[in-house]
């Protein structure tokens, strides 16, 4: 399948005088992107098909002792796309498994405990076997980093899943940009 060349036809040739033809700007740059990621989007197949990968672009802060949703303003890989920039539900379109795999590294603490979960269709789900995290060892306090993965079944038509973080430091927590990360795809 050919691109769209609608803003390509409009381009007019300069005769060598160097006062005649198109000139190319931002605005006709945009429009030659623009349509080949619209034709890659509709040319990627296998489990790229519905796929995302995100990460937090901002510093994420909220208090103690609640659970706060991510919001993901990068897009490393987004092509359908399935997220709205800086919002944080994820769509999965349509009936199908869907793979979704989170990771946050804490920062450095020496109080409570970290929790991850995913949010799908408005409930809480947290893989068998899932456990929250101290951010010190001995009394010290180190960085770590907790990663959830699940499939999950979506049924009907479009499902909405998003990532939420918690944490009981007894002060509010602040997760700095790039890191936390969600890659979501569609395995069948």
């Amino acid at each position: 399948m050919a691109l769209d060349r609608t803003w390509y036809n409009s381009l007019i040739d300069d005769d060598g005088s160097g006062l005649t033809g198109s000139v190319w700007d931002k605005a006709d740059v945009d429009a030659l992107m623009d349509a080949i990621d619209t034709e890659f989007a509709n040319r990627v197949e296998g489990i790229h098909k519905n796929a995302c990968k995100l990460s937090n672009s901002i510093t994420v802060s909220w208090g103690s002792g609640v659970w706060a949703s991510m919001g993901w303003g990068t897009e490393h890989f987004d092509p359908i796309p399935m997220h709205n920039p800086n919002e944080p539900a994820i769509y999965l379109a349509g009936p199908g498994v869907y793979y979704a795999d989170a990771q946050c590294t804490w920062p450095e603490s020496n109080a409570g405990w970290r929790g991850m979960g995913l949010i799908f269709n408005g409930a809480l789900i947290q893989p068998p076997g899932y456990q929250f995290v101290q951010p010190f060892v001995n009394g010290l306090a180190v960085g770590v980093t907790q990663r959830m993965s699940t499939l999950i079944q979506v049924t009907g038509g479009l499902a909405t899943m998003e990532m939420q973080l918690y944490q009981n430091s007894g002060v509010p927590q602040n997760i700095p940009p790039g890191l936390a990360h969600i890659n979501v795809f569609r395995v069948n």
